[in-house]
């Protein structure tokens, strides 16, 4: 697919990315295990570094929170991780294990946003 500011390009993501002014993941980063994620955020790095732009790397994913006031994005979040577990191999994660893992991909930085997405958190990674 093709449009005037979007190019779909079919590929392995554990090989090479494109270069991309940026790279948005939605639900991706949490069916993989740990050095698998690493493997694919440091792909994305490579591919954002080569654009001619500031690049941005985008994870809409899951952040596990147990200090959420909210029992059912909990429970919800809790549950999906248990899914993942037992789907997957895979799980979700809490705030230091996404510190881990975006730092271990030799990312500078990244940024949180409290957004109200459900069970969803934005992470704006920084190369």
């Amino acid at each position: 697919m093709k449009t005037d500011s979007i190019d779909v390009v079919g590929g392995d993501m554990f090989q090479k990315i494109p270069p991309a002014d940026a790279i948005f993941l939605k639900n991706v980063l949490h069916d993989w295990a740990d050095e698998d994620c690493i493997r694919i955020l440091e792909r994305c790095k490579e591919a954002i570094k080569s654009s001619k732009n500031d690049g941005k790397v985008i994870v809409v994913d899951i952040i596990l929170d147990f200090e959420n006031d909210d029992p059912k994005v909990t429970e919800t979040s809790l549950l999906l991780d248990i899914s993942m577990m037992c789907l997957h191999g895979s799980q979700e994660r809490n705030k230091q294990e996404w510190h881990d893992i975006i730092l271990g991909a030799g990312y500078s930085g990244y940024k949180i946003y409290p957004v109200q997405l459900g069970v969803y958190s934005v992470i704006e990674l920084s190369p």
